[in-house]
């Protein structure tokens, strides 16, 4: 096993808040994969760009409410579209990219309630486009206030551009996925996003024991002209304010597909209070599939 910090340098945030552990980490990756594993330890491990975790390779964290690979705010890419972490396509159902045990978080520059889009544009998290296992991620996002003199954590999922918080796209991305653990919090007037996205793929996608929940607009889980994607005990939970009726932060629905095929939900649990009439809003919508 390679430790990033004992092997490549990483410093956690305790010991070093403002450089980029992405060059080590990514050192680690490029240089052990796949012959050995990469342990990311105990800490806050900020990074500058994308961590991008070849084809094969094993990762795991000390657990996912302590080893925590995060951006750092005003210092990552401005473009939303690079994600966290990305897994790369490649490898085989036999030999998959295993990923477990870890925070995966971006900085966002704001407070609960009202973040500012230009200084810190959301990104995905993180985005499969491999054969892979991932097992106890949780995501979140890490409030920094200006004028504060520390940093406020809330250990919630907030995606308020048009993105998804874990994105499995193209034709070489399937998998399993354990205990998922994303979240989401109402903030009124935010446009929303997915929580899940999956998008063209064929390769069967399981979604075991996640945890998906207070989405604000729109469907927690969309499927986009893919085949084989199958949700085993999904627990879904609707947004803070639901009860209130013309509510702008009520509940978005837990699943929209749209051209996909053999798309199946076992078992789970759901917490809804009054449901908006509009499309984005129903628990289950499927068109064209």
């Amino acid at each position: 096993v390679v430790d990033v910090a004992r092997d490549f340098g990483a410093t956690p945030a305790w010991v070093n808040a403002t450089d980029d552990d992405g060059l080590a980490i990514q050192a680690a990756l490029s240089s052990a994969c796949p012959k050995h594993a990469v342990f990311i330890p105990h800490g806050v491990f900020h990074v500058g760009s994308t961590v991008w975790v070849p084809p094969g390779c094993s990762v795991f964290g000390a657990g996912k409410h302590v080893a925590t690979v995060s951006t750092l705010a005003g210092a990552f890419s401005p473009d939303p579209a690079h994600p966290v972490v990305s897994l790369q396509a490649g490898g085989t159902a036999a030999t998959p990219t295993f990923v477990s045990d870890l925070v995966i978080q971006e900085q966002v520059v704001g407070n609960e309630r009202k973040i500012d889009p230009a200084a810190a544009p959301l990104r995905t998290l993180l985005e499969v486009r491999g054969q892979v296992v991932v097992r106890d991620i949780r995501t979140c996002r890490d409030y920094v206030s200006p004028g504060l003199s520390r940093s406020i954590a809330h250990t919630l999922s907030m995606v308020f551009a048009p993105a998804s918080t874990v994105s499995i796209v193209g034709a070489a991305a399937g998998g399993r996925f354990f205990g998922l653990s994303l979240d989401h919090v109402a903030v009124p007037g935010a446009p929303g996003g997915s929580l899940v996205a999956v998008n063209n793929t064929g390769l069967p996608v399981h979604l075991y024991q996640c945890s998906a929940e207070h989405l604000v607009t729109r469907a927690m889980v969309v499927i986009f002209r893919s085949a084989n994607v199958h949700l085993h005990a999904f627990k879904f939970e609707s947004a803070g304010g639901e009860n209130t009726p013309g509510s702008s932060d009520g509940s978005g629905g837990l699943l929209a597909a749209h051209g996909s095929h053999n798309v199946s939900v076992f078992g789970g649990s759901g917490n809804y209070g009054i449901m908006d009439p509009s499309l984005s809003r129903d628990i289950f919508f499927s068109w064209g599939g």
